[in-house]
């Protein structure tokens, strides 16, 4: 990805808050329940479910190798895995003015 990717460039901050908009709702899917309540079990929280064994953001979204986006008509290449629905994502499509979103 490249400054020049994004009319506003990457520095921008409406294409910043695209960027956390999108990580904090990748973060939402049930897959990172376990990683999270282990970040506060860790932390010394007292917490209702032990964790011992969890998948980390590696193992969810970034095993990626050679995968068209799965946008219609995208011929980009993915980089990311959608923690929600397992549908391959290419960086233009993440950072889109309506992101990527599962809102509840």
């Amino acid at each position: 990805m490249k400054d020049g990717d994004f009319p506003e460039g990457l520095s921008d901050l409406r294409t910043i808050l695209r960027i956390l908009a999108f990580t904090c709702d990748q973060f939402k899917a049930p897959v990172f329940e376990h990683m999270l309540l282990y970040a506060w079990q860790r932390s010394g929280y007292s917490v209702d479910l032990q964790v011992v064994h969890f998948k980390s953001a590696n193992e969810v979204m970034f095993v990626v190798f050679n995968q068209d986006c799965s946008m219609s008509e995208c011929e980009n290449v993915a980089f990311v895995q959608c923690a929600h629905y397992a549908k391959f994502i290419c960086c233009f499509h993440c950072l889109q003015p309506s992101p990527h979103l599962h809102i509840e």
